[in-house]
């Protein structure tokens, strides 16, 4: 009905009225956009038609989305902003690191703050050293992702990492994709918590335990004879997790061991896209 009245600036005002809500209201947001995206085909033989393709990308990149990324390349500093070529704020803010002692860090993502999503971090460097996420949450508006980094032998060490966050979206805000946390490294079949998993399908994804360290993450509707899984383990200790491979038969298969290589039971976090 709004673009039956206003016309062929309909969709434009929608699409503003899109961004403005995607910080804000994801559901809100999404249901804005797709009003936009009728808009500007009603509007396509009335308009430019640079303005239609303007928000069909807008509804491909899914404004509802929150995602952030940072490469944390001042490992010694006590607090400091990634430089801007390198860091990522779907809302357009500015994050920045925190270091709160020898191989800890806070990640400080603003205006995407929830008690959901996902995060993949990565050590960077020649170092010899392994990072992980020990957790995150909500603080305001923010969102604050806790990383440990160590020695190959276990110590806390100072290193570079690059970290990801995402929500309802994919780690690359693309689609196919799925994410999931596993934090029921003892269990023998269970669904991740829905505020921490993700499918592009609309599917619930499952892990299965095999044995000890090793897992199999189940992502229906997900095409897995392609594509790209990254797996970072999750707490305060120096256990860490891999991917062992991934097919459409048997899922994605994660091995997970202690400092000394053995394989042990943890959390991790596992993400897949295409």
């Amino acid at each position: 009905m709004f673009a039956q009245v206003r016309g062929s600036d309909a969709h434009r005002l929608l699409l503003d009225a899109a961004h403005r809500l995607a910080p804000l209201d994801a559901a809100l947001a999404r249901d804005t956009l797709l009003e936009a995206l009728g808009a500007a085909i009603f509007a396509g033989r009335l308009s430019v038609g640079a303005w239609l393709r303007e928000v069909a990308e807008a509804a491909r990149a899914d404004l509802g989305g929150r995602f952030g990324y940072v490469w944390a390349n001042q490992p010694a500093a006590a607090s400091y902003t990634p430089s801007p070529t390198y860091q990522f704020n779907s809302a357009g803010s500015v994050n920045t690191i925190t270091r709160s002692g020898v191989g800890q860090y806070t990640v400080r993502l603003p205006s995407i703050g929830s008690a959901a999503g996902h995060v993949q971090v990565t050590a960077y460097g020649d170092v010899l050293a392994r990072c992980k996420t020990v957790n995150w949450y909500p603080s305001g508006t923010a969102q604050l992702v806790n990383v440990r980094c160590f020695t190959f032998g276990g110590s806390p060490r100072d290193t570079q990492f690059t970290l990801t966050y995402t929500r309802g979206t994919g780690l690359l805000r693309a689609t196919p994709a799925a994410y999931a946390w596993a934090n029921q490294p003892t269990t023998a079949s269970y669904t991740p918590a829905t505020a921490y998993q993700y499918n592009s399908a609309g599917y619930a994804n499952r892990i299965t335990r095999q044995g000890v360290g090793v897992y199999r993450v189940w992502t229906p509707g997900m095409a897995l004879g392609y594509g790209d899984v990254q797996v970072t383990a999750y707490g305060l200790d120096s256990r860490y997790c891999k991917v062992d491979y991934w097919t459409p038969s048997t899922g994605i298969q994660v091995r997970c061991f202690s400092t000394v290589g053995a394989p042990a039971d943890t959390y991790f976090d596992v993400s897949f896209v295409r």
